[in-house]
């Protein structure tokens, strides 16, 4: 018995169109609104307000600001650039000797206790 493949029945790119026009249509539609979502926020927006205190600049930190935007520049155009160290730099350094000493040393340990001893 013998299975045929039914073109008609089955197409593969008829089921890739309906699947990406079903997707489009998802990801299209608007949202419906929630029943639960507040219309007035009034009351929230006082709560809010009363909750959380409005932001101040400290005194002087536009005058800070300006003499180290203005410093920055200077450096800038004098072509001086200063990089500070970077400490996971020094700790990949300090990692890769450690571990080259202790290679080191287990490589000469090992081989020292293979060798036979000298009898006295």
């Amino acid at each position: 018995m013998k299975i045929r493949f039914d073109p008609t029945r089955f197409n593969p790119l008829t089921a890739v169109k309906t699947r990406f026009s079903r997707m489009r249509q998802r990801l299209t539609r608007t949202p419906r609104p929630c029943a639960e979502r507040p219309t007035d926020l009034d009351p929230i927006e006082g709560s809010v307000q009363s909750a959380l205190q409005p932001v101040e600049t400290p005194r002087g930190f536009r005058e800070t600001l300006r003499e180290n935007l203005a410093y920055a520049a200077q450096r800038q155009q004098s072509g001086v650039s200063v990089e500070y160290p970077r400490p996971v730099r020094e700790l990949v350094w300090l990692t890769l000797s450690l571990g080259a000493v202790v290679a080191t040393v287990t490589t000469v340990l090992l081989v020292k206790r293979g060798q036979p001893r000298p009898e006295s």
